[in-house]
């Protein structure tokens, strides 16, 4: 019988790594199942872009030479399936279909709503979102304040990093700057939100008939999302 032989590193060069955590799990799953693994970092080698015009002219770069010498013919070469969760820690993600998101009222560097943005992308990319949707209308007010695209905070969500990463993250890449005190305003704005035209006030009196026609104390969408989060995992309203 031939022995596998699988020659494992994670896709980043930062320290703590996700992917070169998973990578050494799998490393230990794959001896067990009795193949020879061979786990690198790619910080020891720092290859360069690849670039055919500088390899014609110049060679294989000495670190892409040194990290080559480590595979053979024999080698069979995969990689792990473009799935979010091979990324992600998996076990800080929130399964919404067993517990609500964070309150939009709790707030994250002075932002609502980020950390419930935060956990519905989390939850999405393990496919525990339930009825929660990352990018959903109330979610669209945080990105349009901050001028961030959802999908380019989806993929630093992907990459396993912890609120306060993703919050230095936003602030880095917001476009206009924030600064403290619009944030604060912008804040207490949406947390009072008036509720739009005729049709949403038509909706929103429907949904506090269903959770309870008696209450006088919803009346905002926050106000709603509370209620609603705490009715929908066996509360009352």
């Amino acid at each position: 019988m031939i022995t596998p032989r699988i020659l494992a590193f994670g896709g980043s060069l930062r320290r703590d790594s996700y992917n070169h955590k998973l990578a050494a799990i799998a490393a230990v799953g794959g001896r067990e199942a009795g193949a020879e693994v061979t786990v690198i970092s790619l910080r020891e080698f720092a290859l360069p872009v690849f670039d055919e015009d500088l390899q014609a002219t110049s060679g294989m770069p000495a670190a892409a030479y040194r990290s080559s010498k480590l595979a053979d013919p024999s080698l069979k070469t995969f990689r792990l399936p473009n799935q979010p969760s091979v990324t992600m820690n998996t076990t800080t993600a929130p399964d919404l279909t067993q517990r609500a998101p964070r309150s939009p009222r709790v707030r994250l560097g002075g932002y609502a709503m980020l950390p419930r943005v935060l956990d519905k992308a989390r939850a999405s990319l393990i496919g525990k979102a339930g009825d929660y949707k990352y990018g959903n209308p109330m979610d669209q007010h945080f990105f349009g304040f901050t001028g961030i695209g959802q999908d380019a905070l989806l993929d630093q969500v992907k990459a396993g990093a912890s609120d306060w990463d993703l919050l230095l993250w936003v602030n880095a890449h917001a476009n206009p700057k924030r600064a403290p005190h619009e944030i604060r305003a912008w804040s207490a704005y949406l947390e009072t939100m008036p509720l739009g035209d005729a049709d949403d006030v038509e909706w929103f009196a429907a949904q506090v008939r269903r959770l309870n026609p008696v209450r006088t104390d919803l009346h905002t969408i926050i106000d709603y999302l509370d209620a609603d989060d705490h009715v929908s995992f066996g509360g009352q309203a």
